[in-house]
């Protein structure tokens, strides 16, 4: 769909302009500075787009109101606009002859994502190249979101990295940790020891009993010998004391039986042993201590660390996913233009950031990308031209042509041939003589 007939009036600059564009691939909009060049481009705007694209003092210093009248495809639409001084706005939309309801509704439908200029999206910096490329190409994937749940994955894999690295560090420089010594149970060998020292204590107590026994048995023996003396005088006496005897002698068998069974030599050893392993145990068991606390200690950073392995592949396999995602949307995606892509922080053109590529493939892609975002009305127009030079007009004209769309192109100046010549506000004549101005200052803008 394209425009077939264009009227503005008392917009910015522009006093009264009507024209029927021709059908050609490019128009080029011609003029010297303040002329009504630029406001003849914002008026096309403003008129499809009404308030959103209304620049502040939208009327001609002097008039009362600004009109607007596009037709399109010989009057298929129609489309009125009047702004007043007083503040009132008014659309008026037709479709075919009928009126169309809720008209601003429509055009947006119409002239989608415009008005994108071309040269200012090649002259942008590549993030907003990118930003420009996205609000174009329908993806299947959220790019925004995507890169906020990356980078949040990205983030935390970097913090579960870090963790990952001191637990590493931390049990790899403990090396492996020695066994753990046994556990003295001092508890166990004092009670022992209490008990061999009561058995002990008895068993001095028999000994003592049987050298007090033994002792009695040699004394009597004296006795006997000096009763053997006084034989004469009793043998009553010597009998009783035989019998005496013989009982000690009894008595001290069994005390010795029962010293024997103590095993005394024996239970000295086992003291002596115990007395020496409560002595060590102190050491012994410290150093057992610290052996299993370096044992747990070892245990738990390396759980921490397996755990946290555990977590940073979980989460670069998270991430790997979430990046064969954003290849599969930017696959599937139709892009404006073959061998256009958008990378992390710029927009791809044949591989290479758009910003190496040539001036003319910067062109190509900026064009493409501007008809992209108007699929229905195929007027796509350019302010700020006048820099190019006629190898890149004519890259507009056979790209538009191929595209069949049409560009309407500012230039300073009047001298391009079959250029629309906007002069104080109006158009020019064209059976008038080209004058010669006062000369322009040089442009600020890169040449492609």
């Amino acid at each position: 769909m394209r425009i077939t007939a264009i009227s503005l009036s008392n917009f910015k600059r522009i006093n009264k302009i009507e024209l029927k564009p021709e059908d050609g691939s490019l128009i080029i909009v011609g003029g010297w500075n303040e002329d009504g060049k630029s406001s003849f481009f914002d008026g096309l705007t403003a008129a499809f787009r009404g308030k959103a694209e209304m620049p502040p003092k939208p009327i001609r210093e002097g008039e009362d109101a600004a009109d607007f009248l596009i037709e399109l495809e010989g009057g298929e639409y129609q489309l009125k606009r009047r702004l007043t001084a007083g503040g009132t706005h008014s659309l008026e939309l037709k479709h075919n002859g009928g009126k169309v309801s809720s008209p601003q509704k429509v055009l947006d439908a119409l002239i989608g994502k415009r008005f994108l200029d071309p040269l200012k999206f090649a002259r942008s910096s590549e993030k907003e190249q990118r930003e420009m490329l996205l609000d174009v190409v329908e993806l299947d994937l959220d790019l925004a979101l995507w890169a906020k749940n990356r980078k949040q994955a990205f983030d935390k894999r970097t913090e579960v990295g870090r963790d990952l690295r001191r637990y590493r560090a931390e049990y790899e420089g403990m090396g492996e940790p020695e066994a753990v010594g046994e556990i003295i149970p001092t508890d166990r060998l004092v009670k022992e020891l209490n008990e061999l020292l009561d058995k002990s204590a008895k068993s001095r107590q028999a000994e003592g009993d049987l050298a007090d026994d033994l002792a009695d048995f040699k004394r009597l023996g004296k006795e006997i010998e000096g009763l053997e003396e006084k034989l004469e005088r009793t043998r009553a006496q010597i009998e009783d004391k035989k019998i005496h005897q013989a009982n000690v002698k009894n008595r001290g068998a069994e005390r010795r039986v029962e010293v024997e069974a103590f095993d005394v030599p024996g239970i000295t050893k086992r003291i002596q042993e115990v007395k020496d392993s409560i002595s060590t145990s102190a050491d012994s068991n410290r150093a057992a201590a610290a052996a299993e606390a370096k044992q747990e200690q070892y245990n738990r950073a390396k759980a921490l660390a397996d755990e946290a392995k555990s977590v940073s592949d979980s989460l670069t396999a998270e991430l790997e996913n979430m990046d064969a995602m954003k290849a599969t949307a930017l696959e599937n995606a139709v892009m404006p233009i073959e061998g256009l892509d958008i990378g992390e922080d710029h927009v791809l053109f044949k591989g290479q950031p758009l910003s190496q590529a040539s001036g003319a493939g910067q062109l190509r892609v900026s064009l493409a990308i501007a008809m992209s975002l108007s699929p229905s009305l195929q007027d796509i127009w350019v302010k700020d031209g006048s820099l190019l030079d006629d190898r890149s007009l004519e890259l507009i004209r056979t790209f538009a042509e191929e595209k069949g769309y049409r560009v309407w192109l500012e230039r300073v100046g009047n001298k391009d041939p079959g250029a629309i010549i906007i002069e104080d506000g109006g158009l020019r004549d064209p059976a008038e003589p080209v004058g010669e101005p006062e000369p322009e200052p040089e442009p600020e803008v890169e040449p492609f």
